[in-house]
């Protein structure tokens, strides 16, 4: 699994933590609960060991490790070299490095088998990290960036890169890595993946700011969600696992054999690069100027105009809050002062709340906004609109309309994560009028959401059969005990 922490008031987890197969080193001198984050997660499996690197706290980015070795940088001191090598497995090897680029974690990146340095690291640093961690080493770029080290985070199981990494580089360092390879971010859009996540065979940290997204992905990336630490630990991963993802040539993403439906669909649909409404060109649109309905003679010349506007757009559908844009939003708008005055108990009393799962383009909550500042100026100025929206994409989009053309950055907010996910709404219940309880009503909103949920889906043969759940290329039966058993 992987776990949110906080290094005192920092995110950057990894500037602060060095994790490998074979132990975790901590930062002296911050808070105790983040030595204790890890040393719960860890301490029944590998050593998790304080110490400084060179005076500074920096020991992430200082060094870099496997479950083969450790390098530390020339100017680590006698007393921490002794300390670590002290508290280390004995068949660790403990190096320090006569390196100019002296930041070690920014410049190599490395799992038990293969690494990456920087391009212009001297042959011999490149002689010492072959020997010291026993890899296969590679001297390469992510997304055009020289510091491997602060643009990705892999183990043996997957890795994590920078989300402009292109699909073709990703085909070249997955071939090399020899593990699946996605590119995100940490950390609520973060693209320094290697100061905000460390990562293990079985378990990472990061950022207290990640996402719920963000945590999906890093956890499908690097299968944390069945590992078995004692059993990854003992075996030390003499071979890797099947990939979850097989990229195929035409640089398109299909699930490998054992991916659910629901799986599927989330990667199909939410995927950060492949994703559909992750697409460079957004499947949904806006339109400039309001349908003029009340110059339109017949339904017939309502279809003539709805085609010339797909034609224009180029998009693949308008929903219903961009066609009758703004009446759809005003009306609803409408209706939900009307309900908090006369049906609500606790009436106006209380600041108006409203939370839009997937908000589109923006349209709905602007035109809501819109409408109740115009009529309600009192409620608007002690209110909250919270939109949760999983693509980056459209987060921009609805930033651009709301805040930046519309102005309503006082009273909108925006939750970036998976609204299935739990701790979306952790985010949208921390993002509510201060004056507001938990307890009191919420109006949340949902327009072309249901259909785009990622769900299960289960058949039978025939009404005396066990019923199936179907899984992109198998099935298993799922028994009366809620158990599952597989089926080829």
């Amino acid at each position: 699994m992987a776990t949110r922490c906080q290094f005192e008031n920092s995110n950057d987890v990894g500037v602060f933590a060095q994790l490998t197969n074979a132990y975790a080193l901590i930062a002296l001198g911050g808070a105790e609960n983040f030595y204790s984050v890890f040393e719960s997660e860890l301490a029944d499996h590998i050593p998790v060991i304080k110490t400084s690197i060179s005076g500074t706290r920096l020991v992430g980015r200082m060094t870099v490790g496997n479950k083969n070795g450790l390098l530390v940088p020339n100017s680590t001191t006698d007393q921490e070299l002794q300390h670590i090598r002290n508290s280390l497995p004995d068949e660790v090897v403990v190096q320090r490095i006569d390196e100019r680029l002296s930041a070690l974690g920014n410049v190599i990146a490395c799992n038990d088998y293969v690494a990456l340095i920087h391009p212009d690291i001297d042959k011999e640093t490149e002689e010492i990290v072959q020997d010291v961690l026993g890899v296969d080493v590679f001297r390469q770029t992510v997304a055009g960036n020289v510091l491997v080290g602060s643009y990705c985070a892999f183990s043996n199981q997957g890795g994590l890169v920078h989300p402009k990494t292109s699909i073709e580089d990703l085909d070249e360092l997955s071939s090399l890595l020899q593990v699946p390879l996605v590119a995100g971010t940490v950390n609520r859009g973060s693209d320094v993946i290697g100061a905000g996540l460390v990562v293990n065979d079985w378990t990472a940290f990061c950022g207290l700011d990640t996402t719920s997204t963000e945590m999906s992905v890093i956890e499908s990336v690097f299968k944390l969600r069945d590992a078995q630490p004692s059993a990854i630990v003992n075996e030390m991963r003499a071979s890797l696992i099947d990939t979850m993802f097989v990229r195929s040539s035409s640089s398109s993403t299909t699930a490998a054999a054992a991916l659910l439906y629901r799986d599927f669909i989330q990667q199909s649909l939410y995927h950060p690069v492949q994703g559909y409404f992750n697409k460079p060109q957004a499947p949904l649109s806006r339109l400039s100027q309001p349908i003029q309905f009340n110059r339109l003679l017949n339904q017939a010349e309502y279809k003539a105009v709805l085609a010339e506007l797909y034609k224009q757009l180029q998009v693949d559908w308008l929903t219903p809050v961009e066609v009758f844009a703004p009446w759809y939003g005003r009306a609803l708008a409408h209706y939900m002062l009307e309900c908090r005055k006369h049906t609500l108990q606790g009436g106006s009393s209380q600041p108006l709340a409203i939370v839009e799962v997937g908000g589109g383009t923006g349209t709905l909550a602007a035109s809501v906004l819109d409408y109740i500042a115009e009529k309600e100026p009192v409620t608007y100025s002690c209110m909250r609109y919270t939109t949760i929206e999983i693509s980056p994409n459209l987060a921009a989009q609805q930033q651009q309309l709301i805040v930046q053309q519309r102005g309503h950055a006082q009273a909108w907010h925006s939750v970036q994560g998976d609204a299935a996910a739990a701790g979306a709404w952790v985010d949208v219940a921390a993002a509510l009028p201060q004056q507001h309880s938990l307890q009191q009503h919420v109006f949340v909103l949902m327009m072309e959401v249901l259909d785009n949920l990622p769900h299960d889906r289960v058949v039978r043969t025939s009404p005396a059969a066990d019923w199936q759940q179907d899984w992109q290329n198998t099935r298993v039966f799922v028994g009366e005990s809620g158990r599952s058993r597989g089926e080829q």
